[in-house]
């Protein structure tokens, strides 16, 4: 099926409940929402949100983009 938007759009669809990578990023949401809860605002807490940030905006371009 084609989907609006191309083949990035079309590749996004791939993911599926078996795929371990995108399953561990999606449970490790909440932790790091616990983790900003108990750090506060602080430098720590900053560090782990944009590491998770990273990893999963990286994790899925990665996703989306291998098999070219």
């Amino acid at each position: 099926m084609n989907v609006p938007g191309g083949r990035f759009a079309n590749r996004l669809q791939e993911f599926t409940p078996d795929d371990r990578g995108y399953e561990w990023l999606l449970l490790a949401g909440p932790a790091v929402v616990v983790v900003l809860a108990v750090l506060g605002r602080s430098p720590a807490a900053v560090a782990v949100a944009v590491a998770y940030l990273v990893a999963f905006v990286s994790y899925v371009l990665y996703r989306a983009l291998e098999g070219d």
